[in-house]
């Protein structure tokens, strides 16, 4: 009675199920140490069930103004820190474009954000992508690649294009300009290791001249 009241008295007036659960742990706190660890393991097995019913929604496609067709799946993946339950934001959109042979094409991308008590807002994309930001296209890019060996691909001026991979090692530089300097390019996941100085991490430093 006691838990039931104190998860009552913290309620907000619609919180979600995430907000509920969050909530929930946080008063089973005040239970003796045996029912504290079956409420969280219960509160666990709530946490992964909501998580996998989310992800069995599909929001509807989306007409994009190119022509192309685009749709999302987004969830809440729970992760603890410390003693409480944080969730990192998940995005996978897949985007499909007709090509001029008249099939489609998919395209899929992931882009993860979660918070982290020591190092703050963390974001991390993958997809095909191009640099188009900068006022003056005339210089190049320069890709220094460090620690975790990866695959650099590199398409063309369309998405859709056919890439070509390059293999990456540490210390590898990939410069590109002039008439590709426009093109897609992106990098596969990188698989799980260990870089003898970066330990298990792959780190990427982009040089671009802004303006």
């Amino acid at each position: 009675a006691r838990l039931g009241q104190a998860s009552a008295d913290k309620a907000a007036p619609q919180a979600d199920l995430k907000q509920q659960l969050g909530q929930l742990l946080k008063a089973a706190e005040q239970l003796p140490e045996g029912a504290r660890q079956q409420m969280t393991r219960l509160i666990d097995a709530l946490q992964a069930r909501s998580t996998s019913q989310q992800v069995s929604s599909l929001q509807a496609w989306k007409e994009q103004p190119d022509g192309s067709m685009e749709r999302a799946y987004r969830l809440d993946l729970p992760i603890r820190q410390a003693e409480r339950f944080e969730n990192a934001e998940l995005t996978i959109t897949e985007r499909r474009e007709r090509q001029p042979d008249g099939d489609m094409l998919s395209l899929w991308s992931a882009a993860l954000h979660f918070d982290l008590d020591e190092h703050g807002s963390v974001d991390a994309r993958l997809s095909l992508h191009r640099d188009v930001d900068e006022r003056d296209f005339d210089a190049p890019i320069v890709s220094v690649s460090l620690g975790l060996p990866a695959t650099f691909l590199f398409g063309g001026p369309r998405r859709g294009d056919v890439t070509r991979r390059v293999p990456l090692a540490h210390g590898d530089v990939v410069v590109w300009g002039g008439a590709v300097r426009r093109h897609y390019h992106g990098v596969l996941p990188v698989a799980d290791g260990r870089h003898a100085v970066l330990g298990r991490c792959r780190v990427n430093l982009t040089l671009r001249r802004a303006r």
